[in-house]
């Protein structure tokens, strides 16, 4: 596709991008979009022009992934009149690659004469406090136009006086930048393997559910490739990251083992994972009895894992190489239509990807209080005016697995303006937003400042110990303190505060203290907004906040190891020093962790043999409701025998037991 025609592309899609940020110009509008959907790990990026002509140093905006220890810088190359054919001319690559790398050199430099008051100085005091140990740079440019293949083929770039070895480079021209936003969207192609390919899969179905059935196979290299060739970025499921080029290493081997020793591939590569919609498929079983099933097509196939092998495996063919000794191995999961679908491509996509570190947010997905905040926040919408129009009505959007929101958007809802109206952006929250944000309103900010998924897992250790069960209270105070979180980022931000990881969630943590968390959520959510005296506070808290760790870097140079420590949130109690005489107090204390009342019941009565007793008595009289498995009752009757012969249910028994109980109490049992 020429310049000019992948550009009329982006105009069409850049005018459906929902951003809630309306000060960037077109240039960096287009950046923003393409970051979205060249990378799904980046979540809100900061996007600008960033430049300092006399140091030589200029970038487009940075994102710093806290899980995986990435910082990128991204660069922008925009055109707006290119011409057909144009490409990125290698002295313009040279000179923005330089001027960007200049400023990741700064961050490790010990002269500190970038005003901080300034964009740019916001920035590095960021990429300051970021940079640890073991924290990649990366360097990602981006043009509506073409990087030549000299370009691309440099991926990078050594620093001086850094301690790093390298920075990585990676070129998103105009026609990859397409293909990403083309792979994220729905498509319904029926893969016909049979008619127009000449070709069956055989297939061993290995696990049925109501939700999916999933089947090993293998597929002929050489078929992949023509499938490919026919369907391209349609095939490619939108969390799945844009191809990272054949000189990567993983990529290369690929490539020589399909030169030099073909008919091992199938043994030396993984393999794919994909899905595909049961509904207009043909998979049928070969004779009844024998586990053997027969592929002749596939409706909606994506893959979701193996994305480099096929294009790799694409490209050699393409270049005349002979595949046909190759075999990919298949996996291949078939979806069943129903209300879990996009929670079920967004999970195979997520776990099939060997690419992703899975995390301990990722495992909790499927818990009974994530499952249940998921149900609120579908249930309960927030009305904008004070006549109830359900056209003006809009929800908060829970992500309870990674990527969920962008699934439902693409796949789901395909891309409706009505979707994007009921769930804003700018409403979604994740786990670990949530973790962060609760955990600091309920005064541990030692916990926040431990990374996402340690402060996480303390969130959700507190969550089941206590048995929390968010009601619809518990939700609307829950969203009123996301959205303080948010508000106090951006204050913090704009306030341009050095070590801002840190100044956040202790700032939180101090106010929610001198207030007794009485910090009115209510009047939040009302106006999901925080409070003119509210706003005020957090501009003069953070201030103290930040001043107290700058004057203490000496003794603590590394701020947020620093404040992982108990100590540290004594010193901000003790010297902090401010009176909230203006700011608006709620009579309650909101408690984000409060103890389930049966929970409160069972610890007092665990060893208390009727009770057990009338659980089971209970669970005999409905089990029409199926409440209670075998499993559930092994551990109620050895419950009961433990306190035939000894006063206490058995310690490795307890938890279990618990746990049965408040299962027995979700499905009506009522121990009052």
């Amino acid at each position: 596709m020429s310049v000019l025609r992948l550009n009329e592309e982006f105009k069409k899609r850049l005018a459906d991008f929902v951003d809630d940020d309306d000060t960037l110009d077109t240039a960096h509008s287009f950046l923003k979009m393409a970051v979205s959907y060249v990378d799904s790990q980046v979540s809100d990026p900061e996007i600008g022009l960033f430049s300092l002509p006399d140091r030589k140093i200029k970038f487009d905006g940075w994102y710093y992934n806290e899980d995986s220890k990435e910082y990128h810088v991204f660069v922008l190359s925009y055109h707006y009149d290119p011409k057909e054919g144009e490409t990125v001319l290698e002295d313009e690559f040279k000179d923005i690659r330089d001027q960007a790398a200049n400023f990741l050199e700064k961050g490790f430099s010990k002269r500190d004469d970038i005003d901080p008051d300034t964009p740019l100085g916001g920035a590095l005091q960021d990429l300051k406090d970021d940079l640890e140990d073991d924290t990649r740079l990366f360097l990602d440019f981006y043009s509506n136009i073409d990087f030549n293949e000299r370009e691309k083929k440099e991926t990078t770039r050594y620093l001086s006086n850094s301690g790093k070895s390298a920075v990585v480079m990676t070129c998103y021209g105009a026609a990859e930048i397409l293909a990403a936003i083309k792979a994220s969207e729905p498509d319904e192609t029926v893969v016909n393997l049979q008619n127009d390919f000449q070709c069956t899969l055989n297939a061993v179905k290995v696990s049925s559910t109501s939700d999916f059935d999933i089947y090993m196979s293998s597929i002929p290299a050489i078929k992949l490739a023509q499938i490919y060739d026919k369907n391209k970025t349609n095939m490619m499921e939108g969390n799945v990251r844009a191809y990272l080029k054949r000189t990567r290493p993983t990529n290369r081997g690929i490539a020589e083992t399909l030169k030099n020793e073909p008919e091992c591939f199938v043994a030396y590569n993984n393999g794919l994972s994909t899905v595909a919609e049961a509904e207009g498929s043909d998979i049928k079983q070969v004779k009844e009895g024998i586990n053997l099933y027969q592929i002749k097509s596939l409706n909606k196939l994506q893959i979701v894992n193996g994305g480099q092998t096929t294009v790799t495996i694409y490209l050699n063919f393409k270049e005349g190489l002979d595949l046909r000794n190759a075999t990919v191995p298949l996996k291949l999961a078939v979806l069943k239509r129903n209300e879990n679908e996009a929670d079920l491509i967004s999970n195979i996509a997520q776990f099939a990807n060997t690419q992703t570190q899975i995390s301990k947010s990722d495992l909790a997905s499927n818990k009974f209080f994530y499952r249940q905040l998921e149900k609120r926040s579908q249930e309960i919408p927030f009305h904008p005016s004070a006549t109830v129009k359900s056209s003006d009505e809009f929800f908060w959007f829970f992500e309870r697995s990674n990527g969920l929101y962008n699934t439902k958007k693409r796949i789901v809802a395909n891309y409706s303006v009505s979707f994007s109206k009921r769930y804003p952006e700018k409403c979604k929250f994740s786990k670990k937003l949530m973790a962060k944000a609760v955990n600091a309103f309920s005064q541990d900010p030692m916990a926040v400042c431990l990374g996402n998924e340690k402060s996480f897992s303390s969130f959700d250790k507190k969550v089941e110990d206590r048995i929390v069960v968010p009601t619809d209270d518990y939700y609307r105070n829950l969203i009123a303190v996301i959205i303080l979180w948010n508000s106090a980022d951006k204050i913090i931000k704009k306030l341009k505060l050095p070590i801002k990881a840190a100044v956040l969630p202790y700032t939180l943590a101090y106010l929610s203290y001198i207030t007794n968390q009485r910090i009115d959520l209510e009047q939040i959510w009302r106006n999901q907004k925080i409070y003119p005296s509210l706003e005020q506070a957090i501009k003069d808290v953070s201030t103290k906040v930040s001043s107290i760790f700058v004057s203490n870097q000496e003794l603590h140079p590394n701020t947020l190891m620093w404040g992982r420590k108990p100590d540290c949130w004594e010193i901000i109690k003790k010297e902090t020093k401010y009176e909230p005489i203006d700011l608006d107090i709620a009579s309650t204390i909101y408690d984000m962790f409060p103890t389930n009342p049966a929970a409160k019941f069972i610890e007092k009565n665990m060893d208390q043999q009727d009770v057990w007793i009338k659980v089971r008595d209970w669970q005999a009289d409905h089990k029409s409701l199926n409440a209670l498995n075998v499993k559930d009752l092994k551990i109620l009757n050895d419950a009961i025998e433990d306190l035939q012969f000894s006063p206490h249910v058995a310690l490795n028994r307890k938890k279990d037991a618990k746990n049965v109980f408040i299962k027995a109490v979700r499905n009506g049992f009522n121990y009052k």
